[in-house]
C-alpha cells in the first residue's frame, strides 16, 4: 500500500519509468494490487502490468491511519472475480470490510463517489450546524446529539 501513484509508477516501471521494475521478471500468475487513490498513471501501470501478464486489482481504502494500524480498513476491490478470490486473505489481512465493486476501475470510482458522499455530509453537518445558531441553539449540542448513535 503506497501513499500516491507516483510511488506505484516508481514501483511498476521504476524511478526511470522504463517499464523493468516491478513487472520486469513477474512470478507466474502474480497479482499487482493497486491499493492508492486513483492517479494518471493508473491506466498506464494497469496496460504494464496486462503486457507483461501480471493480473491486477484496484482495492483503494476508506479508514484512516488508526484503523490501518488495527486492521479493520473498509477495501473497495475492483477486478476479476478469480484474482480477488485469490487475493482475498491478503485484503482481509488489512481490513474488516471487503467490498467487491466490479470490474477492475470500479474499486477506484467507488472510493470517489465514497469521498464525495463524505464531503457531502460534512457540508450538510455545518449548514445545520449554522441554521441551529440562527435559532439560538448551543452548535456544540446540535453536534454532540446528531453524531450520537442510539442505543
Amino acid at each position: 500500500m503506497l501513499p500516491d501513484g507516483n510511488a506505484v509508477r516508481a514501483v511498476v516501471f521504476g524511478s526511470g519509468g522504463t517499464g523493468d521494475c516491478l513487472v520486469r521478471g513477474p512470478l507466474p500468475r502474480s497479482v499487482l494490487i493497486d491499493m492508492t487513490r486513483l492517479s494518471a498513471g493508473h491506466a498506464r501501470a494497469r496496460r504494464a502490468a496486462r503486457e507483461r501478464g501480471v493480473a491486477m486489482l484496484d482495492a483503494p481504502v476508506s479508514g484512516g491511519v488508526r484503523k490501518a494500524r488495527d486492521a479493520t480498513l473498509s477495501i473497495m476491490v475492483g477486478g476479476d472475480a478469480h484474482n480477488i478470490a485469490r487475493c482475498r486473505p491478503i485484503l482481509e489481512s488489512m481490513g474488516r470490510q471487503i467490498f467487491l465493486t466490479g470490474p477492475l476501475g470500479s474499486g477506484h470510482a467507488m472510493k470517489a463517489i465514497n469521498n464525495y458522499v463524505s464531503a457531502a455530509g460534512l457540508v450538510a453537518a455545518a449548514e445545520g450546524v449554522l441554521a441551529a445558531q440562527r435559532f439560538g441553539l448551543d452548535p456544540g449540542n446540535v453536534v454532540d446529539i446528531s453524531t450520537r448513535r442510539p442505543g
